[in-house]
């Protein structure tokens, strides 16, 4: 089994072996550099998911492979404005490249592929999408076996 198709079904057996192969601390800086903010134990079991996270580092960092590898700082205020309408501050969030471009690419690919035949092969499904227009709905989701709608975020 191909790694394309192992991540698509979540064989764990196989993230476990591509951990041991890139090495803990690796996935480590990646996780931060994509906005994980937690701290994370170089740990093999990393490829579980085993650390807990906010919505907002994942989010952050799904943010990054969506947006080709760039992180943008979240933010939840954009500027501020008088009673007018007039701009009083504008907030720029802090942005940098995290991860190269071909990587983040890559990312989008396999986890467009858990959506569209792996383990989450029902989102389209369970959220009224069709597959007729998946240009229109370029889904993408992580793996994971107990994948249900009380589980999928939008």
């Amino acid at each position: 089994m191909n790694l394309r198709k192992a991540l698509m079904l979540s064989v764990n057996v196989i993230a476990a072996r591509l951990i041991s192969q890139v090495g803990p601390h690796e996935v480590v800086k990646y996780a931060h550099n994509m906005g994980i903010t937690s701290e994370l134990q170089p740990y093999p079991s990393i490829a579980l998911g085993t650390f807990d996270l906010s919505v907002l580092e994942l989010t952050s960092a799904y943010a990054t492979i969506a947006n080709m590898g760039k992180w943008n700082e979240p933010i939840f205020v954009t500027h501020i404005e008088d009673k007018n309408g007039n701009l009083l501050h504008r907030f720029v969030p802090d942005s940098r490249e995290a991860i190269p471009h071909e990587t983040a690419y890559l990312m989008t690919d396999v986890l467009r592929g858990v959506v569209t035949g792996g383990t989450a092969a029902n989102l389209h499904y369970e959220c009224g999408c069709t597959r007729a227009a998946p240009a229109a709905h370029p889904e993408t989701s992580r793996a994971g076996r107990r994948f249900r709608r009380s589980a999928r975020w939008g």
